[in-house]
């Protein structure tokens, strides 16, 4: 099976970025410049990779209404983990029983929510930011299309949400689906959730 690092989704998002394009917290309106994204997206994979989990690995993605659960979501895939994204209100309720049900082996949280169990069982958690780090010092990790990128909860839900298996090549056929429906261009803004996370992106290929 073919693998390379342009199969990688995050790495096919930020070849996209164009000296237009932006990451704007919808909240506060500040703005990430295109030129800063990719070192904050490897900030995140670097600290996910400190731990020395293996890739394929699976880590729950806290989602609040920060850029923060973006980057984290982002950074993960960016490594070859799978992120499970996980609204942070779940989280919070029934947190330990989706990780096990997911198969886990981290858990990423912008916040205390979650930690307790996690520390009390040994699990790496992270909380917050990373430092960004210089994105050419990281390439994207090889894989193939067919690769699972993420698991993500069907809205509806009841209980412990119910966990599709989404592909590099499934994100990267709705993002381009997504882009040229809509025809978005060099001057358009389109607003993004990561579940409960809200943010803008703006650029030739905005998703």
């Amino acid at each position: 099976m073919y693998r390379s690092n342009e199969c990688n989704f995050t790495g096919f998002l930020l070849r996209q970025l164009g000296p237009h394009s932006s990451l704007i917290d919808a909240a506060t309106g500040h703005e990430f410049p295109a030129s800063r994204v990719p070192d904050f997206i490897a900030g995140f994979a670097s600290g996910f990779l400190s731990t020395g989990m293996q890739k394929g690995d699976r880590i729950l993605i806290s989602c609040d209404l920060t850029p923060a659960s973006a980057l984290a979501y982002l950074g993960a895939m960016y490594a070859g983990f799978v992120p499970v994204l996980v609204d942070e209100r779940v989280l919070e309720i029934s947190g330990e029983a989706l990780f096990n049900k997911a198969r886990a082996k981290g858990m990423w949280t912008a916040n205390r929510v979650g930690l307790d169990w996690a520390n009390k069982k040994g699990i790496p958690a992270f909380r917050g930011k990373f430092e960004a780090c210089p994105a050419h010092s990281l390439p994207p990790v090889a894989c193939a299309e067919g690769d699972l990128a993420a698991l993500m909860p069907t809205s509806g839900s009841t209980g412990l949400p119910c966990l599709v298996m989404v592909s590099h090549a499934n994100l990267l056929a709705n993002t381009t689906a997504i882009v040229r429906s809509q025809r978005l261009g060099t001057d358009a803004r389109a607003i993004v959730s990561v579940r409960a996370s809200c943010i803008l992106i703006c650029g030739r290929e905005a998703v």
